[in-house]
């Protein structure tokens, strides 16, 4: 099983810091959407899922199906509470994107600030191959990344 120490350990400061970032709603939603197409009835798989912020999301979007997967068991922890909030709706796995096995194959793979995280280029070969093994034939891959010369979270401390 895939585990990140990092994530592990500032899992319920991060939550806190990008639960309120008036970006998401204003930003990143809209983007998501716009460069997916329509969600409602696609079959989505969200990568670098975190707390499940974008599956949620794209669950009352009506995507028919959404999984969520992370490398931070404590993420996956806090997007399956989330979760249990609701109706739980959403499945989520534990995994390392460049070691990732089948979860099915999806309309749409989503991710939100992974690809930044490879650390070599055969590394992020290896995502990128995984990525292409979730995709139906005529499924999209859309993914955001921080901007090396202008990260998102710049000055927020963990």
């Amino acid at each position: 099983m895939a585990d990140s120490p990092e994530y592990n350990q500032i899992a319920d400061q991060y939550i806190k810091n990008t639960s309120g970032r008036i970006d998401r709603e204003e930003i990143l939603i809209p983007s998501a959407e716009f460069y997916l197409g329509g969600i409602e009835g696609k079959e989505i798989l969200d990568l670098a899922c975190g707390d499940g912020y974008f599956a949620r999301h794209f669950k009352k979007r009506l995507a028919k199906r959404v999984v969520g997967a992370d490398i931070s068991i404590e993420m996956i922890d806090r997007a399956k509470k989330q979760e249990n909030l609701g109706s739980p709706e959403i499945l989520y796995h534990v995994v390392d994107v460049s070691r990732m096995k089948p979860l099915g194959k999806f309309d749409y793979v989503f991710a939100g600030f992974l690809l930044h995280y490879s650390k070599s280029a055969s590394e992020l070969e290896a995502m990128a191959k995984a990525i292409f093994d979730q995709l139906k034939i005529d499924g999209k891959f859309v993914a955001f990344n921080e901007n090396p010369y202008s990260p998102i979270q710049k000055g927020m401390v963990y």
